[in-house]
């Protein structure tokens, strides 16, 4: 029988017990505790229910709980039944049975979660029906009472009966099962027999329960779901973890029925809820509106109707429901067509005027109940950004050093992984604070404290259970079958996690074994091995796609370097005796062993000592490797020679090498040739041919900058090398040219010789790095030739570097056929269907990345010769050795370097001169390229980034020595330079990235240079101010006119009426199914434009597969022009390609994104998006600028330029947040992400500036353990972000990004771990006095960008 509401919604109304009075169900309840041997009695849940409402009137948390007052009732009325009648002679059960409830059950229960449930208030946590079900738990454990302890944890075991979703691993060895802490009891609203419990989401159960009964019988049979076959509906009482991966199962966050819940016909009979989900439908009642608050009432009961049924469909009636061939993509169109039925159905079925608004609003949002589905979507989105936002500024306060922010950081999202990881966090840094004041002990407890976090962390399902590493390959199942498996992310995270341990394990040990304290050394060597022979057994390190060591392996590394170590402390050894480490050294067996005691040696300034254990690791790479984590032979070299070239500057000789420290520099490189062997020489490509031809890379290249991008005899060059090989060009992978016939090996052989190669590029790269820092030693050569009357010192120096000079010339011919032999291995394209395109674009992106590591190695090497050349016209002597050198290079590189001579020994003058020379011999030259993605020439990136790379030292090395002038110039030949030498369609500039290096140069140089003008310490920014705005306006023309040439998005080619109207019907037409989520795949896309549009299009037409009958193949070369289709899907395809965190937004906020042909409505935003983007982009030098000032400490001028800008752009902010506002009304959408960026009103980056400029200043502050005015302050902006949510939680926000990344600057500066880019070679700094600097940027102004030399 259907009932009808007010609104006209038909409801089926549940059947419940008849209520009782209070004094009958007080009594009832006392004869069930006294007599029941734990049944449950749904009249007895019914009266605890009935006795529990008085109470749910006021506010749990600032007034007696309803359990606690049920609990004194009950206690009351046992007394005043005692006796008065044969029932209750005797009421001892009933009394022990109170006792152990309300006493000992509930306390005990809620400690054993303090874990799971810290976050869940026991007033809200325990409702009536929870309460029946202790109660139940208790009288099932049987007398005698008085055995609390067997009682209460039986009770507890009875009551945590349910996990949710929980793939459990099936191993060989080992039964797998969840651990006890992850079991828990959830939370009662609708039991069979008794009805809804009362509380909070009394109201909105009821009517979607009834709901459910009223609903077409054929649509519950498609979700799986039959009412009557509902037993319980709970609600899951852990805190929504939205980056756990079980969220990557479809429609989880709403529901789902419990698989541990089954009859004895194999049905399911208890359906969970999230708490999340239901919390955000009841925000939207209880919000203010003009809406009735009963129709929003039956709107959020109606989509939590909609959204248990969708969840159903997933998990189906029970475990035989979905068949061996019923996959995810086969199974979501069936849920999203039976969904829209279900509310459609509803929509139907309403009249009155709640049906009539609901009508209209379907028409406006597309889908009906489309406001209370999208306010679900944007109330998960938001939820699942504050957690994103509030966990990340918890761990960056961390390692920060402020334990107490992080925790309160932590406390706002209640999810119990992220308070276990940020008190790991706090816990190790403040350890190494402890270590580098020397508190040993205090370090030492460090590592107990955390693997108990971590045990804990994995006992209660925070972190991933370590048997599924290899259980299921480090991969999580979404559902049955291996095409639903996705990465684990919480896999890396426990693997980064025990290797930060035992990083930090191993540095604590170290230390402990160098200072001979007995009692930390067998401390950590206990923890150590305990820690590692526990981590061992779950082989992270034998599964191919994880990045993991052997545990026992890095134990015994850190027990050979502690020995080693305390042996060294005791005497063994002097500082720099090679002898002493020889034996130790034979037994290092992992670079990680090497890197441990060679850092332990460096700190200590040890350079003979750590480079022979250097030499002995380069001489066992074979067995060894170079490379794992972060022990890396490259990395710790470059660290010993720069820190060398520091002590030698500091002029300090008492360290072992430092008082030669030129000869210890020679003797390193003749020791690094001898122990490199085959990684000296470029290496081959194993899955290709090799040729032997001699080639003349020089005029090779010569060849291709003269020819440009279509010039046949250039072509024919490298053809030449291929001439025996055949090819006939049937893989339409973007490529022209001869390729090898084996190339189309498996991608399994593909990735070994990529890691194989990637090793050895590695070490080339950091070979050229540095053969620069040891040209850097030119000052401190020359102070040891004189001190040692050494005459043939620097002659010895000049020959070496022209030793070096020739091996980077053969390097990089090397590494340039290296570089056509991964171009030409070929990759098939197979079909136009999903697997063949995500298949393709893996291979793709293993091989182009690949060619990406070959083109950064040679960019470094050629770039090191060049340096090197002109590092020997600055040598006394060394100018007839360079010009030799430079006979077989170009004629601009001869040019550059020359120029590089003369910056390099200081030579003003010289510089002057030979600068129109220099841009005479570049400016034909272009700075475009074709990307590899388009089919780009890797040859052509590569010569196109090596002359990035000399403009880059350019305008970092004028500016430094005074000539701003010059560098405007050049800046302004840079932009000329693209715009002259055109490569064709598609190409990547690198103006934008030179422009923004070169003026922050010019900035800091200016900032700089008035600092020295300054006698007092007050921040005078008036003549600041003045000369940054004359530089920001003489430079702001060359970014302008570069900005107007430059395409943002492809939408831009979409910016007219009528152009847009044509995107919009084509989309409309042909867009469903195309454009919806289970076909626009990150992978598909990429695949379908490196392979092109149009050859995508013409496989369609010849086996259209799973796209067969849709529109777009039905009209394809009929009523639709194949280049009208390529035109329309390029620009759709590209878009979501350059906004794929906007698109993942609007798949995850908006209802529209189930349609394909409502997509047009996303791309508009986009285009408000990328026009407030092409503002924002010609305001980037004001950026910059600001960001200088506030790095520099000029406080005053950083605010002034603020002011200065928001008054300037505000009119412009606010019309783009009216043009915003009406987008959302059109389309009835939000668009966070969107929203957000134009929210920021073009100077929120300023305010990044600022908060990253303190975040230095408060690390100081927690290392030196005193009040961080820094701190408060970055904390207080932190709060106003953090305020309101940016985005939708599935990335970042740029200016979380943008903290963390500073957090890891300042870190590295601290560790001296890697070696800056800017650093590699020193250029003296010159200051010009105020007169200068003013006529400089006269001239950059008179001149802008009228350059006569361009002429």
């Amino acid at each position: 029988m259907f009932a009808a509401t007010t609104n006209g919604l038909f409801f089926m109304p549940l059947q419940n017990p008849p209520p009782s009075n209070a004094d009958d169900a007080i009594r009832q309840i006392a004869g069930y505790l006294n007599f029941s041997s734990g049944a449950s009695d749904p009249r007895t849940l019914a009266n605890i229910d009935l006795l529990c409402q008085p109470s749910l009137v006021t506010d749990p948390l600032f007034s007696q709980a309803a359990w606690i007052n049920l609990g004194d009732r009950i206690k009351t009325a046992l007394g005043e039944l005692e006796g008065t009648s044969s029932a209750f002679a005797s009421v001892e059960q009933a009394r022990m049975v109170v006792r152990l409830v309300w006493s000992d059950l509930l306390p005990a229960y809620i400690d054993f979660h303090r874990d799971l449930l810290f976050h869940q208030p026991p007033e809200v946590l325990i409702n009536s029906f929870f309460l029946g079900r202790c109660i139940e738990a208790v009288l099932q454990q049987g007398g005698p009472w008085e055995e609390t302890d067997r009682i209460v944890s039986g009770a507890i075991a009875s009551l945590n009966n349910c996990v949710g979703y929980r793939p459990v691993a099936t191993l060989e060895n080992r039964r797998c099962h969840p651990y006890p802490h992850e079991w828990v009891a959830p939370i009662p609203l609708y039991i069979e027999g008794v009805g809804v419990a009362s509380g909070r989401y009394h109201d909105v159960v009821v009517r979607a329960l009834e709901i459910l009964r009223g609903t077409d019988e054929s649509i519950l049979r498609a979700a799986h779901f039959d009412v009557d076959l509902l037993s319980e509906l709970a609600y899951d009482p852990r805190a929504y973890d939205f980056d756990h991966p079980v969220n990557r199962r479809p429609n989880y966050h709403f529901g789902t029925w419990d698989p541990h819940a089954i009859d004895s016909q194999g049905r399911y009979r208890r359906f969970l809820v999230q708490q999340v989900t239901l919390d955000a439908l009841q925000s939207r009642v209880s919000e203010a509106s003009d809406v009735p608050p009963d129709q929003l009432a039956e709107e959020a009961a109606a989509v939590l109707a909609g959204t248990i049924l969708m969840a159903s469909g997933i998990s189906g009636w029970g475990p035989s429901a979905h068949g061996s061939t019923t996959t995810l993509a086969t199974l979501c169109p069936e849920i999203a067509q039976f969904r829209d039925e279900f509310y459609d159905y509803l929509l139907n079925n309403m009249s009155g005027p709640h049906g009539e608004r609901l009508h209209a609003e379907a028409l406006v949002r597309h889908q009906a109940f489309g406001a209370a589905r999208q306010h679900l979507n944007a109330s998960l989105a938001q939820q699942r950004a504050k957690q994103l936002q509030h966990v990340h500024l918890a761990k960056l306060y961390a390692r920060m050093g402020f334990p107490d922010a992080a925790k309160r950081q932590t406390d706002v999202v209640h999810v119990t992984n992220a308070r276990m990881q940020s008190r790991i966090d706090c816990a190790m840094t403040e350890g190494l604070r402890a270590l580098l004041k020397g508190d040993l002990a205090t370090a030492a407890e460090v590592p107990a404290q955390v693997m108990d976090l971590v045990h804990r962390g994995i006992d209660c399902g925070a972190m991933v259970d370590p048997w599924n590493i290899i259980g299921f390959a480090g991969n999580f199942s979404r559902f049955h079958g291996p095409d639903s498996a996705v990465h684990d992310h919480r896999v890396d995270e426990l693997i980064a996690l025990m290797e930060q341990l035992f990083g930090y394990t191993a540095r604590v040990w170290s230390e402990a074994a160098a200072v001979d304290d007995e009692k930390c050394f067998a401390i950590l060597d206990h923890q150590f091995r305990e820690a590692a022979m526990w981590w061992r057994q779950f082989a992270a390190h034998e599964v191919a796609d994880l990045e993991a060591t052997d545990p026992l392996e890095t134990y015994e590394s850190a027990k050979l370097v502690a020995g080693a170590l305390r042996i060294w402390h005791r005497g063994g050894a002097s500082a720099g005796d090679v002898k002493f480490w020889a034996p130790h050294a034979q037994a290092f067996d992992s670079p990680r062993a090497y890197a441990l005691v060679i850092g332990a040696l460096l700190e200590r300034e040890d350079f003979v000592a750590s480079m022979a254990l250097l030499m002995h690791w380069l001489g066992n790479a074979a067995e060894v490797g170079l490379e794992r984590g972060n022990s890396s032979f490259p990395r710790i070299a470059e660290r010993w020679l720069a820190s060398l070239r520091q002590t030698a500057r500091r002029g300090d000789r008492s360290k072992p090498g430092a008082e030669r420290p030129w000869e210890l520099v020679h003797k390193f490189f003749d020791f690094l040739e001898a122990n490199a062997e085959e990684f000296w020489h470029p290496p081959h490509f194993a899955l290709g041919e090799h040729s032997t031809r001699k080639r003349d890379w020089d005029r090779e290249l010569e060849a291709v900058e003269q020819g440009g991008e279509d010039d046949d005899e250039s072509q024919d060059l490298f053809d030449a090398a291929y001439e025996n090989v055949t090819y006939q060009d049937t893989t339409n992978d973007g490529f022209e040219g001869a390729v090898f016939d084996e190339g189309d090996g498996s991608q399994d052989e593909l990735e070994a010789e990529s890691r194989r190669l990637v090793e050895h590029l590695s070490f080339l790269t950091s070979l050229a790095r540095l053969w620069v820092i040891a040209a850097d030693f030119r000052s401190i050569a020359h102070a040891e030739a004189e001190e040692q009357k050494d005459s043939e010192l620097v002659r010895r120096r000049i020959d070496l570097m022209a030793q070096w000079t020739q091996q980077a010339a053969h390097n990089r011919a090397g590494l340039l056929e290296l570089l056509e032999a991964v171009q030409h291995y070929r990759i098939p394209t197979g079909g136009a269907d999903d697997d063949s395109m995500s298949t393709y674009d893996r291979r793709r992106m293993v091989r182009d990345s690949l060619i990406e590591r070959i083109i950064g190695t040679a960019v470094e090497t050629s770039d090191a010769r060049r340096v090197l050349t002109g590092s020997l016209g600055a040598e006394p002597g060394g100018a007839s050795v360079a010009a030799l050198l430079m006979e077989s290079m170009s004629d601009d590189d001869q040019q550059v370097i020359q120029m590089f001579s003369a910056l390099i020994d200081g030579r003003g003058e010289d510089v002057k001169k030979q600068f129109p020379d220099v841009l005479r011999a570049i400016q034909t030259k272009s700075l475009l390229y074709i990307p590899l993605a388009r089919g780009g020439d890797p040859v052509k990136i590569f010569t196109t980034r090596l002359r990035r790379r000399l403009l880059t030292h350019l305008l970092q090395w004028l500016p430094r020595q005074g000539h701003l002038a010059l560098a405007c110039q050049l800046v302004e030949t840079a932009r000329l330079m693209e715009h002259h030498n055109p490569v064709g369609p598609g190409a990547v500039t690198e103006f934008d990235s030179l422009f923004g290096f070169g003026f922050r140069s010019m900035v800091q140089s200016l900032v700089d240079t008035v600092r020295t003008w300054e006698k007092s310490e007050h921040d005078d920014s008036g003549e600041l101010i003045s000369l940054l705005e004359k530089l920001t306006e003489t430079l702001l023309g060359s970014w302008l006119a570069h900005s107007r040439t430059l395409r943002l998005s492809v939408l831009e080619t979409a910016s007219d009426g009528k152009s847009w109207m044509e995107l919009v019907q084509f989309i409309r037409a042909y867009g469903d199914p195309i454009f919806t989520q289970s076909f626009l795949k990150l992978g598909n896309i990429r695949a379908i434009l490196h392979q092109g549009v149009d050859n995508w299009l013409q496989r369609l037409m010849e086996d259209p597969d799973a796209l067969a009958g849709t529109p777009l193949v039905e009209a394809l070369g009929d009523t639709l022009p194949l280049k009208k289709a390529e035109q329309h899907l390029e620009i759709v395809f590209e878009s979501i390609l350059d906004h794929h965190s906007e698109y993942r937004d609007y798949n995850s906020t908006t209802t529209q994104s189930d349609r394909g042909d409502l997509i047009y409505m996303f791309l508009d935003f986009l285009r408000l998006r990328v026009r407030y983007d092409r503002i924002a982009w010609n305001l980037r030098p004001v950026m910059w600028a600001h960001e200088i000032l506030v790095r520099s400490g000029f406080d005053s001028a950083a605010a002034a330029w603020r002011r200065s800008l928001a008054e300037r752009i505000g009119a412009e902010a606010e019309l783009y947040l009216q043009k915003l506002q009406e987008l959302q009304n059109k389309y009835a959408m939000r668009m966070p992400t969107v929203a957000d960026r134009i929210s920021e009103r073009f100077i929120q980056p300023m305010t990044i500036d600022r908060m990253r400029a303190l975040i230095k200043l408060a690390m100081n502050d927690a290392d030196k353990q005193q009040y961080s005015h820094a701190f408060d302050l970055l904390d207080q902006e932190a709060e106003l972000m953090t305020r309101n949510p940016a985005g939708s939680g599935l990335d970042l926000p740029v200016w979380l990004a943008s903290l963390e990344e500073e957090v890891d600057n300042v870190i590295a500066q601290r560790e001296s771990d890697e070696v800056d880019d800017r650093k590699l070679i020193s250029i003296a700094a010159t200051f010009p006095s105020a007169e200068e600097l003013i006529e400089q940027l006269e001239l950059a102004n008179r001149q802008g960008r009228r350059l006569p030399h361009m002429e």
